[in-house]
């Protein structure tokens, strides 16, 4: 793959300095400080296709806009003279362009360079946090792959830059002088002034007000300490698509008029209680916090975890759903967060014999998406037997980590698309075992099968399911 240009854009903007990071970057520079330097995780990637009529030169102008726009793509982090995360918004400079003229070149060239660009080290305190290529097809634009860095924007900016960069890149002649969604644009260099003014600080004191009322309601265990040779990429990865996850979470969702992200929630407590022998399951809750107001259409890292409890011992499954919604609502409103003075006043609750709390597991529960790049299936309809719905869901080994956020051994994320669902796990191979986390996911699935053919789903069935796989667990 070799680049056709290197186009050096200038770029000029109204404001330049440095600021405090905020609380969603100093949580997300936390993971960074202890994966680096292998960052692929948090690269996200995306290909935008070009539908107007504009000239490479059109391209380049509007990327300058959407940087010139959006403050956070022209920031670089670090810390300063006294050990205090910051960012620093850079206002005049250039843009590095990469541009590639592929011809008659197929599908293959773009799979290569979105892999390129997913590998892409991004170096926090002196590289911006998004790289643009530019794919040229016989002299005429045809998309922007763009790489993203997670400490600057997290997985909800993506749609928003997505659509505004799709618009900016559909209209013909010069871009236009906004297409930012809702018309607004919060920076965060301005959400990291007003965490640290009143408003803030009262956010902040409610917040730890939670955590501090939550952490003794979880488990002390909810998994073991080391108990085997883990692999050589110590944290690994594997990925189920299940067309039975998105027709079941569907029936379940209209059945109990909850949320599949809900129900996700409530199948993974059942089954995290069984596997660990606990009547409640423990674990952390991505926040997106972007309910409404100034965050909800700008790009940056808003999210937190935050931690959440649930009693599942002799609960029916509707019962479960419920608890699980309210529970989630709750932990939601205390998303957002000083990292700095969770972590002291956890760290003091440990040490005085107050706080035992296993937070080693997180679940992530993304939004409702298209999927473009994914075939589309027919429906699949529901029936008595499980087995017309789990025969089309496959799972594979993506790439691993050799470390992973301080404290976590247990990361569930869901994607939510029309055809299917993604389900992704992540664990410490010292603790769980590759076959473990086969089977957890395989449960997952079938306990949600079950659960839309006919409700019964509770601590109990979980356990069974579990056991009918084949596992080493503990």
């Amino acid at each position: 793959m070799e680049r056709t240009d290197i186009r050096a854009v200038p770029f000029s903007a109204k404001r330049s300095g440095i600021y405090p990071q905020t609380w969603g970057q100093q949580w997300m520079w936390e993971e960074v400080v202890a994966c680096g330097p292998d960052l692929h995780h948090l690269n996200i990637t995306n290909l935008v296709p070009v539908t107007g009529a504009l000239t490479t030169e059109d391209v380049c102008q509007v990327l300058r806009t959407l940087v010139e726009r959006h403050e956070v793509l022209r920031t670089t982090f670090r810390l300063g003279a006294a050990g205090e995360p910051q960012q620093v918004v850079v206002g005049h400079g250039q843009l590095f362009l990469e541009i590639y003229d592929i011809g008659r070149g197929n599908e293959e060239f773009l799979d290569g360079l979105i892999a390129r660009m997913d590998d892409f080290r991004f170096a926090a305190e002196d590289v911006f946090p998004i790289k643009f290529c530019i794919v040229v097809r016989n002299g005429r634009p045809e998309a922007v792959v763009f790489g993203l860095f997670h400490l600057a924007a997290d997985g909800w900016s993506l749609p928003l830059l997505f659509a505004e960069l799709k618009d900016m890149l559909g209209f013909p002649g010069d871009p236009r002088p906004s297409a930012a969604p809702g018309g607004l644009v919060t920076q965060p260099a301005d959400l990291a002034l007003r965490e640290g003014q009143s408003e803030g600080r009262e956010r902040a004191r409610r917040s730890l007000r939670y955590w501090m009322a939550k952490l003794p309601e979880c488990p002390p265990a909810m998994l073991p300490d080391q108990r085997r040779v883990p692999e050589s990429h110590r944290f690994q990865n594997l990925i189920m698509k299940s067309p039975a996850m998105t027709a079941a979470n569907e029936v379940i969702a209209a059945r109990y008029k909850v949320s599949p992200q809900t129900v996700t929630l409530s199948l993974a407590a059942l089954l995290l209680a069984a596997w660990s022998g606990n009547p409640r399951s423990g674990f952390t809750l991505y926040s997106a916090n972007r309910t409404r107001g100034l965050s909800h259409p700008s790009l940056g890292t808003l999210v937190q975890d935050v931690p959440i409890c649930l009693d599942v011992d002799r609960a029916t499954f509707s019962q479960v759903l419920r608890g699980a919604w309210a529970a989630a609502l709750a932990a939601y409103r205390y998303g957002r967060y000083d990292p700095a003075a969770v972590k002291t006043a956890v760290r003091e609750m440990r040490t005085l014999g107050r706080c035992e709390a296993d937070l080693s597991c997180t679940l992530n529960l993304g939004m409702m998406q298209s999927n473009p790049s994914s075939p589309q299936r027919p429906r699949v309809p529901l029936s008595k037997d499980p087995a017309d719905l789990l025969g089309l869901t496959t799972v594979s080994t993506m790439r691993g980590l050799d470390r992973d956020r301080p404290g976590r051994r247990f990361y569930l994320t869901a994607d939510y698309f029309p055809d299917e669902t993604w389900i992704k796990l992540r664990a410490d191979t010292a603790v769980i075992s590759p076959d473990d986390m086969k089977s957890f996911l395989h449960a997952l699935e079938s306990l949600a099968v079950q659960a839309a053919v006919d409700g019964t789903a509770n601590r109990e069935v979980a356990g069974k399911i579990l056991d009918a796989y084949p596992t080493n667990r503990w």
